[in-house]
């Protein structure tokens, strides 16, 4: 068994600032859904199991509003590459349109998540830590670290959370994405 140490630092490089969201956007306190977002990777050759690939990159987000240019306002949490490593920096607010990205795959990971129960995801991904990358190590792996999580904290059920993993992993799943 490999032993998985976590990167200092969330893995944020000392002394340069981090992404800019869209810092206008309040969290709405109602009810919203939480997807897990499959992107495929950037070489994507439209394979018909993009999602199956470790390269495919996975988020956490919902949708918070629209934009004054009609993109959806869209909090994200995820792990991106920084030079040789990756990094969290947190969640972030950013515009989001799904038509412009047809491969893109959206999953539903519960449909209606309070305020409180997403300010915990927010939370635990937020403190999530970020693991060196060697033996395959990635952010399809963040993400199952933060939704197991929130499982183990209560706001998603164990159901919940395989039913998303099966889902995300399942080859006719990535059918859709070509529709």
């Amino acid at each position: 068994m490999a032993i998985r140490l976590s990167v200092d630092k969330f893995g944020r490089p000392s002394g340069r600032p981090g992404p800019v969201g869209l810092l206008f956007y309040k969290e709405p306190t109602h009810s919203l859904p939480v997807m897990l977002i499959v992107c495929p990777p950037h070489c994507y050759t439209r394979s018909i199991t993009p999602q199956l690939d470790r390269t495919a990159h996975w988020m956490l987000g919902w949708d918070i509003g629209f934009t004054g240019s009609g993109n959806i306002a869209q909090r994200r949490f995820q792990i991106i590459a920084e030079g040789d490593h990756l990094a969290n920096w947190g969640g972030l607010v950013v515009a989001d349109n799904p038509e412009a990205h047809p491969e893109r795959v959206y999953i539903t990971i519960k449909d209606n998540m309070s305020f409180e129960q997403r300010q915990v995801l927010g939370e635990i991904a937020d403190g999530m830590p970020v693991r060196h990358p060697g033996n395959g190590w990635n952010g399809q792996d963040w993400c199952l670290e933060v939704l197991k999580e929130a499982s183990i904290r209560g706001i998603l059920s164990v159901e919940d959370v395989r039913r998303v993993v099966h889902l995300a992993l399942s080859p006719s799943l990535s059918l859709i994405a070509h529709l």
